[in-house]
């Protein structure tokens, strides 16, 4: 499910402290057991979990130190460097750990530790340390560490999975274990992340599906695009809009939504339960299966013979469904949208997205990212809705809201094209917090207003003008129509 999952910084779901030490620290210690628990990193054991203290400190002492509660995660900074614990016990800590205070129970504590524990964590905050032979943290590092945040529930199930395990090899004290995964182990496998936490790890793999489905149907795979939509965020459409043949390893059946975006007459093969006694074969159209309940355990292929050779950049206007929403000419469009750098998985917003041309085109470049066209006018949000389906880009969510309304929860932007603003340039442009903004602007005012933005939030910029005309026929004669200009302002963040 990694795929569907938000990714937050830690900073952005969690408060991170550092701890502070009163000192002289003698002068604070008590016997008495009505003091305040004083944690060390030798209060730690192989549990997850502090549960008591060898010393105390008096109330004076608080007051110079940080108070933690149970519920909360200590990591330290120093020595025993990035190992995380939880509390079930209040006290004090001193400068040697980090406390992550999760306010608002986004997390199952568990979950939270296991993914603070992984090898692939401790790498990301061994690359961030400082120091020399002793390695350190500080607040500001910890808070830019990116975790997941699936669903609640989900944390659960997986936390659940780990504790089972763990149970399993602390009962069974083994030296060696086996996991087994159905399948290729270098196909969407969990094997990968196996593989990072246990280097070491002996793997044998399996015989694929793509294999042996392709074998059952007599179709050569070299040239095939090879994808999963098995608990993974998967663009289907965009996928099979851009190649000849696509072979899907399926979470749900793709048809419809195949049907929905005008591939209806791509042609399909569906493999149900590949080398079982109920194995099943499927061969038609997609519009023949757009409502067939398949099998949890199902593969396909997709044929489609009018696949995209190339990707359009300036689309011409008249492709377009317009209406009465303001829409970027297809030369600004072209030059906007160069300047923009899209890679084929960035996720990108259009801001005041009109008719939605720019998020189409967008669309068109992040195949395998994901398009948030922001439209306030419900009837322009219709418009991009239509534009999207005619060009087959079901990478485009529409938000309907006045930015930077709206905007909370989104995947955070790779790239940012602010087509309209309402007022709102420098909110929606700290907002974003996006390395890469393209604003277009017809007035000298907004102009202004996107220099000074972009020097306010810290970005290099470059300011081109683009003054486009278009021929006519007069009679016999051509003549050159001028469009409005349009400032193209480019934004990157130092």
């Amino acid at each position: 499910m990694e795929k569907l999952w938000k990714y937050k910084k830690i900073g952005e779901v969690c408060i991170v402290e550092r701890g502070a030490s009163p000192r002289p620290i003698d002068k604070y210690i008590t016997d008495n057991e009505s003091g305040i628990n004083w944690i060390k990193i030798g209060d730690t054991s192989d549990s997850m979990y502090i549960t008591e203290t060898a010393q105390k400190i008096i109330v004076e002492g608080m007051k110079k130190s940080r108070y933690v509660k149970p519920g909360d995660f200590l990591l330290s900074n120093s020595m025993s460097f990035g190992r995380p614990y939880i509390l079930k016990i209040d006290g004090c800590i001193h400068d040697g750990w980090l406390v992550l205070r999760d306010e608002n129970a986004l997390f199952d504590k568990r979950f939270l530790y296991y993914y603070l524990s992984s090898k692939t964590t401790y790498k990301k905050l061994k690359s961030m340390a400082v120091g020399g032979v002793v390695n350190n943290l500080n607040s500001e590092m910890v808070r830019n560490v990116i975790v997941p945040v699936p669903d609640k529930e989900e944390q659960s199930e997986i936390a659940d999975l780990f504790d089972k395990i763990k149970k399993i090899l602390e009962e069974n004290k083994c030296e060696n274990a086996v996991i087994l995964f159905s399948g290729d182990t270098s196909f969407f496998s969990g094997a990968k992340k196996l593989k990072e936490e246990f280097p070491n790890a002996e793997i044998f793999a399996g015989i694929s599906c793509v294999s042996y489905f392709c074998a059952k149907i007599g179709m050569a795979y070299d040239d095939m695009n090879i994808v999963s939509m098995h608990g993974r965020n998967c663009n289907i459409v965009s996928e099979v809009r851009v190649n000849e043949k696509t072979f899907v390893l399926l979470g749900e059946n793709p048809c419809d939504k195949l049907c929905r975006y005008g591939f209806e007459n791509a042609e399909v093969y569906i493999g149900e339960n590949l080398s079982y006694e109920n194995e099943k074969i499927l061969h038609g159209k997609a519009r023949d299966f757009r409502d067939t309940k398949l099998a949890s355990l199902s593969v396909a292929v997709i044929i489609n013979n009018e696949y995209d050779k190339c990707t359009k950049i300036g689309i011409n206007d008249s492709e377009f469904v317009t209406g009465n929403a303001p829409m970027t000419k297809s030369e600004v469009r072209a030059v906007s949208i160069s300047k923009l750098e899209i890679k084929y998985d960035d996720i990108c917003y259009d801001i005041g997205a009109g008719t939605g041309s720019v998020s189409v085109e967008m669309a068109l470049l992040c195949g395998k990212g994901k398009v948030y066209a922001v439209e306030k006018k419900a009837e322009a949000a219709e418009l991009i809705k239509q534009n999207a389906l005619k060009f087959h880009a079901d990478n485009i969510e529409i938000i309907c809201a006045d930015a930077p309304n709206g905007m909370d929860g989104l995947l955070k932007a790779d790239k940012v094209f602010i087509g309209g603003s309402s007022g709102n340039l420098y909110e929606i442009i700290e907002k974003c917090d996006c390395k890469k903004v393209v604003v277009n602007a017809i007035t000298l005012e907004t102009l202004s207003l996107a220099q000074e933005s972009f020097e306010k939030l810290g970005y290099e910029y470059e300011v081109t003008q683009i003054c486009a005309s278009r021929g006519r026929k007069v009679g016999g004669y051509n003549m050159m129509t001028a469009q409005n200009p349009v400032f193209i302002i480019c934004g990157k963040k130092l």
